[in-house]
């Protein structure tokens, strides 16, 4: 299957995966950053980056569902879960302040110096 990185760079994109390089390159000037990928596996892995990764325009192995399966030809596709609400939009990003790892609150200082909290 033909797949397309979304990032161009001026000489390609090389990514190793299981010991093997793919080189995401234009097949014509100016055109999109594709490489053939075979292993299942390995499209699977490219297609769940969605914002690097995405199945080339124009691949024949990419079909319209039918009654035979999907249109990836994958036993288990990873499909991308829906964030869009009955009303088209968005669902709102997730919002909160990170946990801080790492701190002791002052009962753990106490107990790891051997005084009472």
């Amino acid at each position: 299957m033909k797949i397309e990185s979304k990032i161009r760079r001026k000489s390609g994109t090389k990514v190793l995966m299981d010991g093997i390089e793919y080189h995401f390159k234009p097949e014509k000037e100016g055109g999109p950053h594709i490489a053939v990928v075979t292993d299942q596996a390995h499209i699977a892995r490219f297609l769940s980056i969605t914002e690097g990764y995405c199945v080339a325009d124009g691949d024949p192995a990419l079909k319209a569902e039918n009654d035979e399966g999907p249109a990836l030809g994958v036993d288990d596709p990873i499909r991308v879960a829906d964030t869009a609400g009955d009303d088209g939009k968005k669902a709102p990003a997730k919002t909160g302040t990170p946990r801080k790892r790492g701190r002791k609150s002052a009962a753990q200082k106490a107990a790891a110096a051997g005084g009472d909290s």
